[in-house]
């Protein structure tokens, strides 16, 4: 019983592991390539102003970069652990900022228009490497798949139903065919929409983040009309 009690523990720490690589990868990613595209709009730009401003940028993406090293090698540090122990109070508005700073350049070159609406409930207990995974994910994807012919638009809204947090990110993107695509959205390296970007990595971590907290995550989606994706903690 012992040695089963073991082999579960240690089956549990490397599937965190893997979640952990997962997470390392795609949160060094998408800082990576927003400084690649601050640096393209750097070299296009003939205005001093503007490039002053975009310098700015570099500055806070770099120490955002700085910031998310810093946490992916403490929390490597530490021994990998049920997540529901790294619980702390996560600041809604601060995991926006945090997101939307990291995300600067691509908000900036595809003229996203992106809102935060966290007075119903501002502060959850949850893991905040989690959290963080999560924001990055969801608001980055609504960008990536933006439409065609309009700027992205998204809005992030939390709220309380029948005693549960709930967070909703609201995209008017491509959208996803659920009726075609329904059964395998959540999948392992699944994707939609031709991209050069697209892993199908970011989907299937998120609901593995979710899931591993005791929440869920479902869609709602409308082929170029956008998608809503609503997390219930």
């Amino acid at each position: 019983e012992d040695l089963e009690a073991v082999a579960r523990k240690l089956s549990y720490q490397n599937k965190q592991l893997a979640d952990f690589t997962h997470i390392t990868s795609h949160n060094l990613r998408a800082p990576v390539a927003n400084l690649n595209s601050l640096m393209e709009i750097y070299k296009l730009s003939d205005d001093d102003e503007e490039r002053l401003d975009i310098f700015g940028k570099f500055d806070t993406v770099v120490d955002r970069l700085t910031l998310t090293l810093n946490t992916l090698i403490e929390a490597l540090k530490t021994k990998i652990s049920d997540a529901q122990e790294e619980l702390e109070r996560v600041d809604l508005n601060q995991i926006f900022e945090n997101t939307t700073q990291t995300l600067s350049g691509v908000i900036l070159t595809s003229g996203a228009v992106i809102k935060g609406d966290f007075k119903e409930v501002s502060i959850i207990a949850y893991n905040k490497l989690y959290m963080e995974s999560i924001f990055l994910n969801l608001i980055g994807n609504a960008i990536k798949y933006k439409a065609k012919d309009r700027a992205p638009e998204i809005i992030v809204q939390s709220k309380v139903k029948n005693g549960r947090n709930i967070i909703t990110f609201k995209d008017n993107g491509l959208g996803i065919d659920l009726e075609r695509h329904g059964h395998k959205l959540f999948g392992l390296n699944k994707v939609f929409h031709r991209h050069p970007d697209a892993k199908g990595v970011g989907l299937f971590l998120t609901k593995t983040q979710v899931e591993s907290m005791g929440g869920t995550i479902t869609a709602i989606s409308e082929v170029n009309v956008g998608t809503t994706f609503t997390i219930i903690f």
